[in-house]
């Protein structure tokens, strides 16, 4: 079966058109794949990040205010004390409503665990800042170092939270680590083969198909227009 010059012509520049066509369309599929990570990026994981951050700093600022009253029996600084912890236990709320929703057991035990441990070092701090103003400094001090033990154990514990919330520790998507690195990855493989496959494939299509429509004419030159296929 022979194709008229003007089908083979057509033939060939319309596969190279839709191939690229399909190219486009595709990399536009993967740009909006990662303007959507980008947008949970701003809009969940950066405040939950904050929040994170601000648990430890809570958990440094109830230290202070209730060394504070320890030195200088000053009631005033329990108050302040109340209200950073209850700060810290609103933010944990917010995680463990976040951890619920995405049925993340592990999380909600690291959580659990990180909130028991501030409950109790807020306690210990509370009954250091009492022992001081009712049962002098040498009976204070010998609650203060377990206090501080505490408070450091908590922060230090905050730590892989907080990285966690940041996405510092925490395995990032294999086609986010694949366009980072310039990788294959799984998710984004299958894609780019795909690209390359289409694209190997018309660099060879192409040629066959202009180089037909060539042959022809050349034919139709030598042997005549009485047997050359009529353009359409």
């Amino acid at each position: 079966m022979q194709f008229k010059v003007a089908t083979r012509l057509w033939l060939g520049f319309g596969s190279i058109f839709f191939l690229m066509l399909l190219s486009a369309l595709i990399m536009r599929h993967n740009l909006s794949q990662a303007d959507s990570l980008a947008d949970t990026t701003s809009n969940e994981s950066m405040p939950l990040a904050m929040l994170a951050a601000d648990m430890k700093l809570q958990t440094v600022q109830v230290q202070q205010y209730l060394s504070d009253v320890s030195a200088t029996h000053n009631p005033d600084g329990y108050k302040d004390a109340q209200e950073v912890a209850n700060t810290f236990h609103e933010h944990a709320e917010k995680f463990k409503n976040k951890f619920v929703l995405e049925n993340n057991k592990k999380s909600q035990e690291r959580l659990a665990a990180l909130v028991k441990s501030f409950d109790a070092m807020y306690a210990l701090g509370r009954k250091m800042a009492d022992t001081y103003i009712n049962q002098g400094i040498e009976a204070g001090n010998e609650i203060m170092e377990d206090f501080d033990n505490a408070t450091e154990a908590l922060t230090a514990a905050l730590e892989p939270f907080i990285e966690e919330q940041t996405g510092l520790g925490k395995p990032q998507p294999e086609h986010v680590k694949g366009r980072a690195c310039h990788k294959p990855d799984p998710a984004m493989g299958s894609d780019r083969n795909f690209n390359y496959y289409w694209l190997a494939w018309g660099t060879f299509y192409y040629p066959v198909f202009h180089g037909a429509a060539w042959r022809g004419t050349c034919r139709c030159g030598r042997s005549g227009a009485q047997n050359c296929p009529r353009r359409s």
